[in-house]
This record gives C-alpha cells, structure tokens and sequence, in this order.
C-alpha cells in the first residue's frame, strides 16, 4: 500500500511539475495568461518574471 501511494505522488508531482509546458504549446488565451490585461502582457519585465517563476517551480517539483 505505502508503494502505491508513493508511486502515485511521484506521478502527481512530475505532472505538476510539467504544467510550465503548458505556455509553449497552448494559445495563451486558454491559460492563466487569459485574464490578465494586455497593457500587463506587453510588459516584458512581466513577462519574463512569470515565466522564470513557472519555469523554476515546475523543476523544483522534478527534482522534489
């Protein structure tokens, strides 16, 4: 039993960990990126700090 829920976690985690992959192939309307103005998504300050932060949270979960 304790392998299957440890099993189980590990599959939950990577798939976590691989919604970052998400921004590459999804048109950004359908995502998270959606909601938010475009005044904010032509900010490439914005930009680059939201996906440095998925980017590096999404292998902070491979390496968990």
């Amino acid at each position: 039993m304790k392998k299957i829920l440890f099993v189980m976690m590990g599959v939950l985690a990577l798939l976590i960990g691989a919604y970052p992959l998400i921004y590459a192939f999804v048109e950004s309307k359908y995502t998270f990126l959606g909601s938010k103005s475009p005044e904010l998504l032509h900010s490439m300050i914005w930009k680059t700090a939201f996906f440095t932060y998925i980017t590096f949270g999404g292998l902070a979960l491979f390496v968990g």
